[in-house]
């Protein structure tokens, strides 16, 4: 039987990189995580779509 991979878990990917964000020393830094805080959101609300996957 092959392995199947289960998707991440957008949400708390997405959580992570909003404290990460909170906590950035620079404003640049801080746009980084925030950027990547709206991919995983953006990610994880395409995952919940029927028939959607993001593999």
């Amino acid at each position: 039987m092959a392995y199947i991979e289960p998707e991440p878990d957008f949400e708390k990917l997405a959580s992570d990189e909003l404290e990460a964000a909170a906590g950035a020393d620079t404003k640049e830094k801080r746009r980084a995580h925030l950027d990547q805080a709206a991919i995983y959101a953006a990610l994880g609300e395409r995952s919940r779509e029927p028939g959607h996957s993001i593999k």
